[in-house]
């Protein structure tokens, strides 16, 4: 089906096999993050039951990036095949209220931004150089057009990051840089990090509406 979002007009096609029968889903528009309210247009059978079947269904359409967000949800992807780090990454976003989702290559994380623009995007690099999926990965994201990714806060994490570095974060192409000790405090230095970030655009959308005042 075809959805308009509502908050810029820009055209979306959503499976419609995605939708559950009878439900709701709430997509973020990639371009402005509206909420766009899409509804199923196969009506659910009365007394209908959830088998296994429809719980494998279920877990097929969250393996395949479809999922539902509460408007509001603040949303984050991870990239970490270190076991400890990747535990200690977990808690710290759960503890900053975020639903934190794993991906493990670059086809995860194609999918999962297909039906929702994620908040925080954390990639740990374990070892000297990156693996290939990590810079597939990383890849992907610097080749995002600016009016999706400027709305991404990327960290990436590897033996030779550091945060007071904003060189290095740049030519990453990341917002952000931490070794591997940073981990223990991401939830400190991901405030940090955010609270300049939104500072920075701020000002940077106060310019652009004054621009676009003067243009009209």
């Amino acid at each position: 089906m075809e959805v308009i979002c509502t908050g810029c007009s820009r055209r979306y096609k959503v499976d419609d096999s995605k939708i559950p029968p009878g439900g709701v889903a709430y997509l973020a528009c990639p371009n402005c993050k509206e909420k766009i309210e899409v509804r199923s247009k196969v009506k659910e059978k009365a007394g209908r039951r959830q088998d296994p079947v429809d719980n494998a269904s279920t877990d097929m359409r969250a393996s395949s990036g479809f999922e539902f967000f509460e408007p509001g949800t603040k949303t984050a992807l991870v990239y970490c095949p270190q076991l400890e780090a990747r535990d200690e990454i977990i808690k710290g976003l759960s503890s900053m209220d975020f639903e934190a989702r794993m991906v493990s290559n670059v086809e995860d994380v194609r999918s999962r931004l297909r039906y929702h623009q994620y908040d925080l995007v954390v990639l740990y690099q374990q070892g000297p150089d990156p693996d290939k999926y990590l810079t597939e990965i990383l890849g992907y994201f610097n080749s995002l057009p600016m009016e999706v990714r400027r709305y991404i806060f990327l960290v990436y994490i590897y033996l030779s990051g550091n945060r007071f570095d904003s060189m290095q974060s740049f030519s990453l192409g990341v917002d952000m840089t931490l070794g591997p000790l940073d981990v223990a405090s991401l939830p400190k230095l991901l405030y940090e990090g955010l609270d300049s970030r939104d500072a920075a655009y701020r000002i940077f959308f106060e310019c652009k509406d004054k621009v676009d005042e003067e243009i009209h």
